[in-house]
């Protein structure tokens, strides 16, 4: 399943859950990236080019799938308000974005990554 918002942000409320049984979950957006819940037997790949992935509340585990690969230009996870990223999967993978900063909470393995710059 492929989600892409051209020219804007990509948004699910805190009670979205988008779940595929096999392949592979990718959203794209130019802006903003705000995660309810995504599960899926397969990888999962989420890019904000000039925004942030954000978590969107707690009802689900933000990505849970085999691997998945977060990239934004700006922040992923929240920062003060205390809403890391949660990421329930066996590998991640954060090719150099996210310049404001990280905030990820590995799930199915006790983990966390957090860079503030």
């Amino acid at each position: 399943m492929t989600v892409e918002a051209g020219t804007g942000n990509l948004t699910m409320s805190d009670s979205s859950l988008c779940t595929t049984w096999s392949g592979d979950v990718r959203l794209v957006a130019n802006g903003n990236v705000t995660l309810g819940g995504l599960n899926t037997a397969g990888n999962v790949s989420i890019t904000a080019t000039t925004g942030s992935i954000l978590d969107g509340g707690d009802t689900y585990v933000d990505v849970g799938g085999q691997w998945a690969a977060v990239g934004g230009g700006d922040r992923v996870g929240r920062w003060g308000g205390g809403q890391p990223l949660e990421i329930s999967v066996a590998k991640v993978s954060a090719p150099g974005r996210g310049t404001a900063g990280w905030n990820i909470l590995g799930k199915r393995r006790s983990w966390r990554w957090t860079t503030w710059g």
